[in-house]
């Protein structure tokens, strides 16, 4: 079957399709299903783009049933259209966000895209996707959905305005929400607690509190952790897609992104 449409705002095919498509994301055993499942680039062909890059590196797809595409490509999400016959996929790029990110994901990005506009065929094995472009084979692993309560996140990314940075090597940050309304993490530095609130997509944080009062010498650790600190304060509501949640905040403005630890 050949599908195709006009081109989708990125906040149509990111927040409405990937959101109807998140819960039945389940690949058939005998494999062969390309749309309706987030598909996330394997470490081997995130290797492939840029040798050095770091394990925070994440590009992701997701093919809708009425001919869009959309998804991550390491810093930016994106929107467009693909046609599909058999084995045949072609993929049109035609909108992205403009939020600057640290190296090496920025370089990482156009090299990306500029794939997604070169492949020419696809085959689907079960939970494995591969594309094939001009001289170039990616592959992509199926997102599992995962709970946001119960789930240990790892911080990914802070966002600040149009601006997105990566987390700084060798800290450890992570959000845990347990069941009973309480929250745990580790903003880089010192252990917090909070409680939270959760109706829906809706969440909010009760007060802060750092439960060690350690001294973090090293270079802009203490700043990233009073951000993170920030975001977590100011967040009104939950996205999950797959393996990665996004926080935004009571004017829709995304604070932060973390995925499964």
């Amino acid at each position: 079957m050949r599908r195709t449409r006009s081109i989708l705002t990125i906040a149509v095919l990111l927040v409405s399709t990937m959101a109807a498509c998140a819960d039945e994301a389940t690949p058939p055993s005998d494999g062969g299903w390309l749309d309706g499942i987030t598909w996330i680039l394997d470490r081997a062909s995130v290797q492939g783009l840029e040798p050095d890059a770091p394990a925070t590196a994440h590009a992701t797809i997701l093919f809708d049933d009425e001919g869009g595409v959309g998804g991550t490509a390491f810093c930016n999400q994106y929107g467009g259209t693909y046609e599909a016959d058999d084995a045949d996929l072609t993929i049109q790029v035609g909108s992205m966000t403009e939020m600057g990110c640290e190296e090496p994901m920025m370089s990482m990005e156009p090299a990306f895209v500029d794939f997604l506009g070169s492949v020419r065929s696809f085959t689907v094995d079960g939970t494995t996707l591969t594309l094939v472009g001009d001289g170039t084979t990616l592959t992509f692993d199926a997102e599992r959905h995962e709970p946001l309560v119960g789930t240990t996140w790892r911080v990914d990314g802070l966002i600040d305005g149009d601006v997105a940075s990566s987390t700084i090597a060798g800290t450890r940050l992570f959000l845990l929400l347990e069941a009973d309304g309480s929250a745990m993490g580790d903003g880089g530095c010192n252990r917090f607690m909070a409680t939270y609130t959760l109706d829906g997509d809706r969440l909010s944080f009760g007060p802060i509190e750092t439960t060690t009062k350690m001294a973090c010498k090293e270079q802009g650790v203490t700043e990233q952790e009073a951000a993170i600190l920030r975001a977590l304060a100011s967040t009104a509501r939950a996205d999950v897609q797959g393996q990665v949640l996004s926080l935004y905040d009571g004017g829709g403005a995304l604070v932060l992104t973390l995925v499964v630890a």
